[in-house]
């Protein structure tokens, strides 16, 4: 919607300039941002609840926060709320389509975290308030999950060095028997939306001033214009699959000494309809990101070895780099939202000063990681 009066009408053709521009980019992302809000604070109610149930399971861990979920730690036991927002690539806004999202998350991932997804679990309005599976109206609904060892992500034990040769040739293994059992698109979706959402998603932030952004994006629309026939080519092999869609290195766990791949893309199918090697490349994002390449090398060789991709290596610049992009602009919208004034309110209903210190340190760390990504596109290409 165009909040911008009508331009008067002149001869002239008066043309806005590149300020201007950038002003209107960022009045629409103030916003986006504000509409954000207030649907989160409709959910007020029922993050009361699930703080609620931490607290009479004596937890101490604060809820993680990610783009799109916020996640509730209880015990052996983790919630995970779809937060209603609406993004250039999601609209969670209505409960129905968290509702139905939260479905989709448990039977996508239980294709390769079976133990690690319970279920959906509905909230209800009860007489005596919020509670789980009740009778009464649906409130929201969230996914229980067993709480693992978050030492055990693959981004901490790549931060603490502790990621081996053998850990990569197991995680090619499981990445591979995915991608040979995953459903072939019949008919699959261009990666030319990709693009634009990624560049309308970075617009949002404050990468959009990065000096180094808009070359980025020039050159990767170069690289895809290249590689449209052999990504045709690949398609019409059936190299293009329903995929995991999210294969970064937080979202993979060593669980009893095996790589455990969870948290897969689960809002969109045709987001996570892809080239397989697009989707192996967020892995491979990822450890070049840590400059870990001799690790990235070990993990595409031993899935080679598992899986005839050869034809489609010329591909893998671009794919690293558009993953980057992913994450760059997925940082950086987080920085954006875990800051304290952004989430102040809630901070100040907790008393919780504390929370707040914590909030301001994620977002300069986020803030720090987006910036990092963008920078690894801009080296892939």
């Amino acid at each position: 919607m165009n909040d911008q009066p009508d331009a008067p009408a002149d001869a002239s053709g008066p043309i806005a300039s590149q300020s201007e521009a950038r002003q209107s980019k960022a009045s629409k992302s103030e916003a986006s941002k504000s509409e954000a809000s207030k649907s989160e604070t409709r959910q007020s109610e029922t993050r009361a609840f699930l703080r609620g149930l931490a607290a009479q399971a004596h937890e101490t861990a604060e809820p993680a926060l990610t783009h799109i979920s916020r996640v509730y730690f209880a015990g052996a036991r983790a919630f995970k709320l779809k937060r209603a927002v609406r993004t250039p690539y999601l609209d969670f806004t209505r409960l129905e389509t968290r509702c139905e999202a939260c479905a989709r998350e448990v039977q996508l991932n239980r294709r390769t975290a079976p133990d690690l997804y319970r279920g959906v679990r509905r909230i209800t309005r009860e007489a005596g308030g919020l509670a789980f599976d009740g009778a009464g109206p649906l409130v929201d609904c969230v996914v229980e999950m067993e709480r693992f060892d978050e030492d055990a992500l693959f981004d901490r034990l790549a931060q603490r060095g502790a990621l081996t040769p053998a850990m990569m040739d197991a995680l090619a293994a499981r990445i591979a028997a995915l991608h040979a059992q995953a459903a072939v698109a019949q008919d699959p979706p261009s990666l030319a939306p990709v693009l634009a959402m990624n560049r309308a998603a970075l617009q949002e932030t404050f990468l959009r001033d990065a000096p180094d952004a808009a070359e980025t994006l020039a050159r990767m629309d170069a690289a895809f214009a290249q590689a449209l026939p052999l990504l045709a080519r690949r398609a019409q092999a059936g190299k293009a699959r329903r995929c995991h869609g999210d294969l970064t290195l937080r979202n993979i766990v060593l669980i009893a000494g095996a790589p455990t791949p969870f948290d897969c893309l689960e809002f969109d199918e045709k987001l996570a309809t892809i080239d397989v090697l697009y989707d192996l490349a967020f892995t491979l994002m990822d450890l070049a990101r840590l400059r870990l390449d001799a690790l990235a090398n070990a993990l595409l060789n031993r899935y080679l070895d598992r899986a005839d991709e050869t034809d489609g290596l010329a591909l893998l610049p671009l794919f690293i780099a558009m993953r980057a992009l992913v994450r760059a602009h997925v940082a950086a919208r987080i920085a954006q939202e875990s800051s304290p004034q952004e989430s102040a309110q809630e901070n100040l209903a907790q008393e919780n000063l504390a929370q707040e210190n914590a909030q301001e340190n994620a977002a300069q760390k986020n803030a720090a990681e987006a910036r990092a990504y963008l920078a690894t596109a801009a080296r892939a290409l």
